[in-house]
């Protein structure tokens, strides 16, 4: 199938000017596509996987045909005709890619094992679109099928065809387009990256096994050197003359080549500066990655080679193979990956096996094949030395039986043809009449002999071949009238088909054979009456009934005897045996036959061969014409010839299967578990190990012996590929057919001198069931050896009858101890619709099984009364091959019931191991106090350093460059990281408090929570002065508490693993959780000695085990990327849901508005409400409700509310691990303020605590600055060195340095926030948000909690910004004046706050100013809600009427802008500056000094200071600290060529106010009243600007008139008015509007006393002019 992606790159539509690497729009051919579907069976009824086949939904099973295409993209208008003709010069176009050359196919079958069809013989049929086809008529026929074979059973479950040394070869000769270019180029791609892949396998492998770090930099470079030999390479090009290329072949050239230039620039780079190996692997993935995306090749128009497997005209099972993996080049890099190369692959259904749920596989095939042109074929000789190409003619010579007396039928007439229903002489069908005298010799081709007899190998096996036990048997037959007596028949012994048979008496033994010591005996095991007999009307129509009626006319009963083979015996006399003279018997032409005769035979066959020799190498395949037995030249048929390839040269060698166990199996019972067994074949042998009962981990420790195994081939080819063997896992039944579990193919070692060479490792194998279910493990090797005449190792020891796997291969075993710690059960699902209620635990390993105590009642208390359990038990020391853990849990119900309602399987101990622990009590103990006894922590070494777990101590060795000297980084070992502990016990805690000795005289200024917050994570704008007063940060985690590197998941005492349904009946069930296991292990080698003293268990002293109380707070501080609910604003408004147990408690009513980010601030704490926050009292009952569920909801005004995403917190692992996770320690001990401390046991007291635990002592105190616990001494000044600055909320100097030691030697959780993702059950996988929060847990034992934080999100402070304008100096001039030709400007100045644009305001407008200086003394006031600790302005958004507002957060920036009013066009911006409240730009104290270097990119100091160089940001001024400020600050703008221009300059005061300043200092916008503090003025204007705005007066009236006249209004001509202004303008502007106006003296009065009041309402700034001219004069 070829998807559209394939035939376009996107570069061009997306981004066309972005690279040099142009895309192109889809572009196809002209290339042929070839279609596939199902096989030939034309049906009305078609399946529907049929129908997926005939879509190209799945892979086509049969080549249906094939259609020259060309596709091209225009981009335009869709064509009128959807379909149209395609011209004569069109089709003289694609005439040349219609060339074709002759090729060839060439397929040697080395073996075919597994056949699931054996009643009826075999054959293989190569074919390739047509050609090869054997029900094909229109194509020339070519030898591609094989001899059809009987399949011989192989000895344990399986069949297989008999070839020996001459193996089936077939050869099938084709014609296609030579696209030899297409597929070189795809060969090589394919080949580069399938090295790259193996490379970075051996590098994963490398790493894995420990190597050092040189050796992984050796491995590096030369993966890294020979990709980028590769990527230097030259891809094929099309010779001319011979290939014809398309313009995608171009296009996708010129691709291939960009890309591997890049990859080659990417690689160098990497190889020169690589440092980390786990990044090295992540980068080269990538190169694969790109390697596998551009080795596509959508024009590969040669069909795949499928191969059938049929019998007789049906078609059972299939294969494809991709051409381009056979195909041949002479440049081996341009060659298929398997050309002429061994593989074997399993052959398929063409109706699905999936579908049918078939667990057999039709066969397993290996071959090998070569695909090429006919002029390349030698190469194909070549690769197959010592062994003879063999082709012969064939026929069958047929005869058949007849009777000589009616009467009896045992007296026959001897063999002969008469009534023969078939030629005498004909094809292995029968169909065509083929006499040895009439075949005629193919062109170039001359028969080498005579004709001689040449049977097929399957007729010397008979069907008891390959059986260690045969049944043998015979039905016994009576007959009578209705309701007369039994008598005997004429034929009264037969068998199952009612064919005659030898009596029971008369039936001897073959050669090889012995009866077993049961004599004859019927059987009664099927449905028969107590005698066995089974009555049928008429016994061809068979309807047998075990009850007799009276119309039942026939009767037979089955007698059966079991034969074994003869252990004294030679192999020889139980191997193939073959007929004289290669006659072939069987009752029928179209029933099976075998090779020696029986009484029921009435036909039989010879096969007759003459063999062919080629007179010249290069003559093609042969094909006989057959002509009809009357001698004429007319040809009746067209006869293919056999072909086999002959090996010179045979190997005996021997297999041994270690199979030693499996783990995670697939369950087969209702149980839950399976009773597997496994099928080993190999070749055409196979063998079963024993039956492991009622496990899903079986451990067999068996040794499979595969002997005399004869391979064809040099042992050279054999080691290089040798034949997979294939491992089929079973559960055994009782009844019914076994169930398949899974298969796997394992390629097994091949030692060819085995008493040298060394023992192959067990190692795990992946089982898979159908096409990609996961069935579990096997550990296993396989271990071919060249036998011939060496000598092999001894047989393995013995286990009864059979082999184990022996020393040197099988685990080194130990004894060892595996501690148990049961501690409970947790969410259990019910079983078969009712409540787990008194469950308990079988551990098993191996075959030893531990059970646990019954828990009572599991609802009230969930854990087990007695946890501690032991197996004492040997077990390998390599983890590898350590077996896996299984866990049942059983429920017992009444009337002794005990299901089993959850099961697991741990695969691996290896996490679990200890050391054992020694006699001395010096070393901890596993005891982790209870909640009960306060203080959850665990006894840890005091001398243990902070560095176990942590990122900072991670550090990695430099990468060198260089050919030979590169060095891949590894992270340090323990050893290494535990030289640098001693330094960081001590000094590591007081690095996080910021000392600032120099500013002790500052005075602090007021913190909130969300300063140490803010300060924690990075954003230090937002937190203040925090850390400069010497207050302490909290850890910020990116991830859930549980999984920060350090604190192991708190899995320290507690491990969570869930419990697994058994095997459901609703296969969808398979693998759901049905509850989850509480509990860990202790594993530790044991002395070998069993009269040694065992070492002290881990177990000891546990903690209670009741259930216990605890006040549990949840901080909720924000979420981050949440997924949007709302379609239309693709926001959400959420809120937060915090569930434990069936307690609830929710902030619906404070959910945030249109945001996905929202800040939250909300607490879940005692049963106290708040207007600021929410509050809740959440008490937990440990373990019975432990399971913390936090929800974040979507809130909705119509309808349900969604549901965004939930994480749950197990309460119970946080209680009990040795981290102490339930209340986090701050780094410093404050009695008072935002960071006071809130846990229930001051720092002393739990320190105290802690020492006793841990049977240290109790601490001694010398003062309160120094402490020795242990024998160990800590002293306050160690922690604090001389003149540290403290904040002076801090306690007392005992209780902080309590708090030191417990910092400075443990992994203690501290004061943290965690992040924790969300999820939701319908969407598994898929991330919905993060939350970031924290948790206290308080018991109530350890006595009452301290004061809850507030985290109350901070409220923004009401402030007032007055900002007068006063002048403006240094405008630019924007227009031209049409009196005087000056530049000038009407200027006004527009401000705003930044974000709040729609609230912007402007001065009043000063007309015609020539120099650029503007008058205004106007008055701007801005309200603002401004949060101090962030310095940012916070204001609300609304998008809608319905819609809830959402909050921002900006900058407070004052923007202010100079513009030039325009009346008749869009005002013109002359220039801006934004001024930053927080950090304000110093103004000028006078117009001249005032300039580009009071702003930012000038001046290098303000940058510095920008960046946050703390040196600089004391020459910018806080307005919220100067409250008022006046000067000159530069107005700018940016010309075409980016330069920034100084367009003038503002003078201006500006002053901040709090709400209760403003009002005592009240002040009005512009000149309005109150016009107070201070009072502004209107300005006064020069004389001159007088007459300009006179004129300016006259312009725009004259531009209103032209306009009027323009648009045809004449009312304002012929009004008395227009005459007045029509003189004023004349007498202003001469001869500008027509010649002036003659008025009387009356009028001529009214007029120029309109003049002056015009001129003196001009004065006032106050005229305004609206549309209609007539308006104006009025």
């Amino acid at each position: 199938m070829t998807r559209l992606r394939q035939l376009f790159s996107p570069s061009q539509i997306f981004q066309p000017l972005a690279t040099k690497l142009t895309g192109y729009l889809p572009v196809f051919g002209p290339a042929f596509v070839n279609f596939y579907g199902t096989t030939r069976k034309f049906s009305a009824l078609q399946s529907a996987y049929d129908e997926k086949q005939n879509e190209g939904i799945v892979e086509g099973c049969s080549y249906r045909g094939r259609a020259l295409v060309s596709l091209t993209t225009q981009i335009g208008e869709y064509p009128k005709v959807s379909i149209s003709a395609i011209d004569s010069d069109e089709i003289l176009k694609v005439d040349k890619f219609l060339r074709r050359r002759r090729f060839v196919i060439h397929v040697s079958f080395m073996n075919a094992s597994m056949i699931s069809e054996y009643e009826n013989p075999v054959e293989f049929e190569v074919s390739m679109g047509n050609f090869g086809n054997k029900f094909e008529d229109s194509v020339m026929p070519s030898p591609s099928t094989t001899q059809p074979t009987n399949p011989v059973f192989d000895g344990s479950g399986y069949y297989f065809l008999p070839w020996n040394e001459s193996k089936p070869e077939v050869a099938v000769t084709c014609q296609w387009e030579d696209i030899g270019f297409r597929i070189k180029s795809l060969n090589k791609l394919l080949n580069m990256s399938r090295r790259l892949k193996n490379g970075i396998r051996q590098l994963e492998d490398a790493l894995k096994a420990g190597k050092t770090t040189q050796d992984l930099a050796v491995q590096f470079l030369a993966v890294i050197d020979r990709l980028l030999a590769d990527c230097e390479n030259d891809l094929p090009e099309p010779e001319v003359g011979v290939h014809v290329p398309n313009p995608l072949d171009g296009l996708m050239k010129n691709r291939r080549k960009a890309e591997l230039k890049r990859l080659s620039k990417q690689a160098f780079e990497l190889r020169t500066h690589a440092t980390d190996i786990n990044e090295v692997i992540k980068e080269l993935e990538n190169y694969s990655a790109t390697l596998d995306s551009i080795a596509i090749e959508p024009q590969n128009s040669l069909p795949d080679v499928i191969i059938w497997m049929l019998s007789g005209d049906k078609r059972i099972a299939y294969h494809r193979v991709a051409a381009h993996d056979i195909f041949y080049a002479a440049d081996e890099e341009h060659s298929g990956a398997f050309c002429a190369k061994t593989m074997a692959f399993e052959l398929k259904y063409p109706e699905g096996d999936d579908s049918n749920m078939r667990t057999e596989i039709p066969g397993l095939l290996r071959v090998k094949m070569w695909f090429g042109l006919q002029a390349d074929e030698a190469h194909w000789f070549e690769q197959n030395p010592n062994t003879e190409v063999s082709v012969f003619a064939e026929t069958y010579e047929n005869q058949n039986l007849v009777l000589t007396d009616l009467r009896n039928q045992m007296k026959l007439k001897s063999w002969g043809t008469k009534g023969l229903l078939r030629p005498n002489w004909s094809d292995v069908s029968g169909m065509y009449s083929l006499p040895k005298g009439f075949f005629e010799e193919p062109e170039n081709w001359k028969f080498s002999g005579d004709w001689f007899v040449n049977p097929e190998p399957s007729m010397g096996y008979d069907m008891d071949a390959g059986h260690r036990k045969f049944l043998e048997d015979v039905f016994e037959n009576e007959n009578r009238i209705p309701g007369g007596k039994w008598v005997k028949p004429l034929t009264a012994w037969t068998d199952v088909r009612g064919d005659p048979k030898a009596p029971r008496d008369d039936i001897q033994c073959p050669s090889g054979w012995i009866w077993s010591e049961d004599d004859w005996e019927v059987d009664r095991n099927r449905g028969v009456d107590e005698d066995g007999w089974e009555y049928a009307v008429e016994p061809s129509l068979g309807g047998y009934s075990s009850v007799e009626k009276v119309y039942h006319v026939f009767r037979r009963r089955r007698w059966v005897r079991q034969r074994v083979v003869d252990p004294n015996s030679k192999a020889e006399s139980r191997g193939p045996t073959i007929n004289e003279e290669g006659w072939e018997y069987a009752p029928l032409f179209n029933l099976r036959f075998h090779g020696h005769e029986r009484k029921i035979d009435v036909v039989r066959r010879r096969r007759w061969h003459r063999k062919l020799v080629a007179e010249d190498p290069t003559a093609k395949p042969p094909h006989f014409n057959v002509l009809d037995e009357g001698g004429s030249d007319g040809i009746q048929a067209l006869a293919i010839p056999r072909m086999f390839l002959t090996f010179k040269e045979s190997h005996t060698y021997q297999l041994r299967a270690y199979m030693y166990q499996a783990r995670d199996l697939l369950a087969g019972d209702r149980s839950g578990f399976s009773d597997p067994y496994a099928s080993v074949c190999f070749l055409n042998q196979s063998q079963r190990t024993e039956k492991i009962s009622s496990t899903l981990s079986p451990t067999w420790d068996q040794t499979l012996i595969f002997d005399e195994i004869p391979i064809v081939g040099s042992t050279e080819h054999i080691f290089q590929q040798p034949p997979v063997v294939v491992v089929e896992l079973f559960d055994n039944d009782e009844y019914g057919k076994p169930e398949f579990l899974g298969r796997a193919k394992i390629t097994p070692t091949v030692d060819l001198n085995p008493e040298g060479g060394k023992a192959p490792k067990l190692a795990w194998h992946t089982i898979t069931r159908f096409s990609d279910e996961n069935g579990g493990e096997l550990l296993a090797a396989f271990h071919l050896m060249l036998k011939d005449d060496q000598d092999l190792p001894f047989f393995p020891p013995q286990r009864g009858s059979l082999f184990i796997v022996p020393n040197g291969i099988r685990p080194v075993l130990q004894r060892t101890a595996v501690e148990v710690l049961c501690w409970g059960l947790r969410n259990m699902d019910t079983y078969d619709l009712m409540p787990v209620k008194s469950p308990s635990i079988e551990f098993e390993i191996g075959d030893t099984v531990v059970t646990s105590t019954v828990i009572p009642n599991l609802l009230k208390s969930p854990n087990f009364p007695e946890p501690a359990l032991i197996f004492d038990i040997m077990l390998p020391r390599e983890d590898l091959y350590m077996p896996p853990l299984n866990i049942k849990v059983r429920d017992h119900r009444s009337f002794g019931s005990k299901p089993i309602v959850g099961r697991t399987i741990l695969k691996s101990l290896e996490g679990f191991r200890v050391e054992p622990r020694s006699f001395s009590g010096d070393e901890d103990l596993m005891v982790v106090p209870s909640v009960n006894n306060g203080g959850n922590l665990a006894l840890m070494d005091f001398e243990t350093s902070m560095i176990d777990g942590t990122d900072s101590t991670r550090s990695t060795a430099k990468l060198l460059s260089g050919d030979t000297s590169t060095i891949i980084t590894i992270e340090p070992s323990l050893e290494e990281l535990a030289k640098v502990k001693s330094k960081a016990s001590k000094r590591n805690f007081c690095r996080n408090i910021n000392l600032h000795a120099s500013q002790e005289k500052e005075i602090h200024v007021a913190v909130d929570w969300w300063s140490k917050y803010y300060a924690s994570v990075g954003e230090k704008k937002m937190s203040g002065k925090y850390t400069e007063q010497g207050y302490e940060k909290l850890d910020f985690f990116s991830s859930e508490l549980e999984e920060v590197p350090r604190y192991k998941k708190f899995e320290d005492f507690l491990s969570s693993i869930q419990l697994r349904k058994c095997k459901p009946k609703n296969p969808k069930a398979l693998g759901k959780v049905v509850g989850e296991f509480k509990g860990t292990f202790k594993v530790y080698p044991l002395p070998g000695d069993r009269n040694e003293a065992l070492p002290p268990k881990y177990l000891e002293a546990l903690p209670s085990s009741n259930v216990e109380e605890a006040i549990v707070r949840v901080y909720i501080v924000r979420a981050r990327d949440l997924v949007p609910m709302d379609p239309t604003t693709r926001l959400a408004d959420p809120y937060v849901t915090v569930m434990c147990g069936k307690k609830k408690h929710s902030s619906k009513k404070e959910y945030r508005p249109n945001t996905l980010n929202p800040i939250f601030g909300q607490c879940f704490v005692d049963a106290i409400v708040s207007k600021t926050f929410s509050m809740f009292e959440l008490t937990a009952e440990i373990p019975t409700k432990k399971d913390l569920v936090i929800q974040v909801w979507d809130h909705d005004a119509i309808g349900s509310d969604d549901l965004i995403g939930e994480t749950t917190i197990d309460l119970e692992n946080r209680c009990l691990t040795k981290y102490r996770a339930t209340c986090g320690l701050p780094k410093l001990y404050h009695i008072s303020g935002p960071n006071q401390w809130r846990d229930s046991n001051k720092p002393r007291e739990i320190l105290e605590r802690m020492a006793m635990m841990w049977h240290y002592g109790k601490p001694i105190w010398k003062g309160a600055r120094s402490v020795t616990v242990g024998n160990k001494s800590y002293s306050l000044d160690d922690f604090e060195p001389v003149g540290a600055k403290l904040p002076p909320s801090v306690g007392s100097e005992a209780e902080r340095l309590a708090l030191y030691v417990l910092h400075s030697g443990l992994n203690l959780v501290g004061e943290h926030v965690e992040t924790r993702s969300l999820h939701r059950s319908n969407l598994p996988g898929l991330e919905q948000g993060k939350l970031e929060l924290f948790v206290d847990i308080f018991p109530k034992s350890m006595g009452s909690p301290g004061p809850s934080l507030s985290i109350e999100p901070r409220i923004p402070t009401k402030y007032i910004l007055r900002a007068v304008i006063w002048n403006t100096k240094d405008v630019v001039m924007q227009e031209t004046s049409v009196v005087t030709g000056e530049s000038m400007s009407d200027i006004f100045v527009k401000a705003f706050l930044q974000g709040r644009i729609q609230e912007s305001q402007k001065t009043d407008i000063h007309y015609r100013s020539m120099d650029g200086e503007g008058q205004f003394n106007w008055r701007m006031v801005f309200s603002f809600d401004y949060l101090e600790a962030e310095q940012v302005i916070v204001h609300k958004e609304s998008k809608g009427l319905w819609k809830d507002s959402r909050e921002l957060k900006v900058p407070p920036r004052l923007v202010l802008q100079i513009w030039d009013d325009d009346k008749f066009s869009r005002d013109d911006q002359l220039g801006e500056i934004i001024l930053d409240l927080n950090m304000l730009i110093p103004p000028a104290k006078s117009q001249a000094k005032c300039g580009l270097e009071q702003l930012p990119g000038v001046n290098s100091s303000i940058d510095d200071a920008e960046n946050g160089d703390t040196t600089a940001v004391s020459k910018f001024i806080n307005l919220f600290q100067a409250k008022r400020l006046s000067g000159f600050w530069p107005v700018t703008y940016k010309n075409k060529d980016g330069v920034t221009e100084v367009t003038g300059k503002l003078e201006m005061e500006l002053e901040i106010l709090t709400e209760v300043e403003s009002s005592e200092r009240p002040a009005g916008l512009g000149r309005h009243e109150p016009n107070v503090n201070p009072k502004l003025e209107p300005p006064k204007y020069a004389s001159r600007h007088v007459l300009l705005l006179a004129y300016f007066a006259m312009e725009i009236f004259q531009a209103y008139c032209l306009e009027a006249q323009q648009m045809g209004d004449h009312y304002l001509f012929r009004s008395r008015h227009s005459r007045y202004f029509r003189h004023i303008i004349h007498l202003q502007l001469p001869g500008s509007f027509g010649p002036p106006t003659r008025l009387d003296e009356s009028e001529e009065a009214t007029a120029n006393k309109f003049l002056s009041l015009l001129l003196d309402v001009m004065k006032d700034g106050t005229l305004y002019f609206s549309r209609m001219p007539s308006k104006v004069i009025t």
